[in-house]
């Protein structure tokens, strides 16, 4: 199963607030400290929110899970995960069988597209006994 999100053109208000945040911060950092200062905040602040303007792509299958973004591409064994969670907004793919707080950290968050019904179909058909509902 292979899927694209793309947050910024999925939701358009969030991505106008982006934009007007990062021009208020870069034209406050070129009148006050100056324009070198303005160039690097806006390349940490555009460069920190890649993941929101680029679109990511995912891809699940038996073999692992592959994640590419615009600056790096990543893969991962499906075998590592001991339990998948839907959620709100995505899948947290878990190396634990029971549930911590260190999830966020260990685990992997997939971005689910706004057609989340065919990959939550999908993941519980193939990894069923792996599934929980969690609704947090």
């Amino acid at each position: 199963m292979r899927w694209r999100v793309h947050p910024a053109f999925e939701n358009k208000p969030k991505m106008f607030l982006a934009v007007a945040i990062i021009a208020l911060v870069v034209l406050w950092l070129g009148l006050t400290i100056g324009i070198i200062w303005a160039v690097f905040g806006f390349l940490v602040l555009f460069f920190s929110l890649t993941s929101f303007f680029f679109p990511t792509e995912y891809s699940v299958d038996t073999d692992g899970i592959r994640v590419r973004r615009l600056i790096y591409f990543s893969h991962r064994p499906i075998t590592e995960f001991k339990r998948i969670y839907i959620l709100k907004n995505g899948v947290l793919f878990s190396p634990f069988k029971k549930k911590t707080f260190l999830d966020n950290f260990r685990g992997l968050f997939l971005l689910l597209p706004p057609d989340r019904e065919r990959v939550i179909k999908y993941l519980k058909e193939r990894f069923g006994e792996l599934i929980v509902d969690d609704k947090s």
